[in-house]
């Protein structure tokens, strides 16, 4: 995969977690989360105080660990990699993030709920699972394509050359260059 193919993955998993949020944060913050940061923050009386410019950081940060993993799927059509197993892959790597930072909060923090820190661990698990799928489902699927179109001359992998039957009777697999193998079956 391209630098150019990874910051494109990287932007698209961005801006779904933050559609995301946008859906969640309003349905759940005055129950949820707002009287714990109030009694965080200094009380009822004193708003919250919410630092975009922070919260922005955290979402690319987020997207970038749904790019990275998403990077290594195979993006062919026919590609053996299920929609469940990305799921779990995003929803493992939320899982792991969110946990981290609410466990972290409740270990800090003497207002901070083991309610809210579970809330929002599963929050965080089902956000990057579901971006995960997303992005998977929206990836370019035809960057193995236009690779060996670009390549005239297939190269050596090993088996044979393009088109050329190996030993078990199936045809070689085609390098394209950048680490594709494409199987030619």
């Amino acid at each position: 995969m391209s630098l150019k193919q990874f910051i494109v993955l990287w932007f698209v998993s961005t801006l779904l977690l933050v559609l995301l949020d946008a859906v969640w944060l309003p349905l759940t913050y005055e129950k949820v989360y707002k009287p714990v940061y109030q009694k965080i923050q200094g009380g009822q009386q004193n708003p919250v105080k919410l630092r975009m410019e922070y919260g922005v950081v955290a979402w690319i940060v987020l997207g970038f660990a749904v790019a990275s993993h998403i990077s290594h799927v195979d993006h062919k059509k026919n590609s053996q990699t299920s929609l469940l197993k990305v799921f779990m892959m995003g929803a493992t790597t939320g899982f792991t993030i969110y946990a981290v930072y609410n466990f972290t909060n409740l270990a800090t923090f003497k207002d901070y709920t083991l309610s809210l820190a579970i809330k929002d661990t599963l929050w965080g698990t089902f956000a990057l699972g579901v971006t995960s799928v997303c992005v998977l489902c929206i990836a370019p699927h035809t960057a193995l394509d236009r690779c060996c179109a670009l390549r005239r001359t297939p190269r050596l992998t090993g088996r044979g050359w393009r088109g050329e039957r190996g030993l078990s009777g199936r045809r070689a697999p085609i390098d394209c260059g950048q680490g594709f193998l494409v199987n030619t079956r």
